[in-house]
């Protein structure tokens, strides 16, 4: 499995459109955006699959005041194995992902690093 600080880019829902999807309080979904590689080289050769291209990622989004924090606790592949894991949203360096307000609703980009933590802040 990763070992904490590995990262990988996962997806929200309807992330093709290219444009801030909405979200709220509570359980959510992410899907890998591909393989989450770890033992690359600089320029992104070689590594081990630890999880596959396509593999959804569950857990709760917390909504603060200007950022969304996203707490990971479940992986299941395309062939339905179903992994424990303690990831979090992260922007870059910084934990949560930079939320845009709309009205009544926050959006966020919908592409995010989920990164391998050893426990949750």
């Amino acid at each position: 499995m990763a070992q904490v600080g590995d990262s990988s880019t996962a997806l929200f829902p309807d992330w093709e459109k290219r444009k801030s999807v909405p979200v709220k309080d509570g359980a959510f979904s992410l899907e890998l955006g591909g393989a989450w590689l770890v033992g690359e080289d600089p320029v992104g050769r070689g590594g081990r699959v630890v999880l596959p291209d396509g593999t959804r990622l569950f857990g709760q989004l917390c909504i603060g005041e200007k950022r969304v924090y996203g707490r990971i606790t479940q992986a299941v592949t395309p062939a339905g194995d179903t992994f424990a894991v303690c990831m979090e949203l992260y922007d870059e360096i910084v934990r949560g992902v930079e939320s845009e307000p709309d009205g009544g609703a926050v959006k966020v980009w919908p592409i995010a690093e989920v990164r391998a933590v050893d426990r949750f802040e």
